[in-house]
């Protein structure tokens, strides 16, 4: 399998998280989010995709 159809681009990865490109890029710089870095280019994993909204729904439960 081809590191292309294990990973998902910044783009992709807001999408499917239901954040902005630009709250993406916070949060990468934040060190908040998880990513791989080849040359250029930013991927991310599914893991890094749920380890994200993992970590989001423990904090929306300690606030409620």
């Amino acid at each position: 399998m081809s590191i292309e159809k294990q990973t998902m681009d910044k783009k992709t990865f807001a999408e499917r998280a239901g954040i902005s490109v630009a709250t993406l890029d916070r949060l990468m710089k934040k060190k908040r989010v998880r990513y791989i870095k080849l040359g250029k280019r930013v991927l991310f994993t599914e893991q890094h995709l749920r380890d994200l909204l993992a970590r989001h729904e423990k904090q929306t439960k300690r606030a409620a």
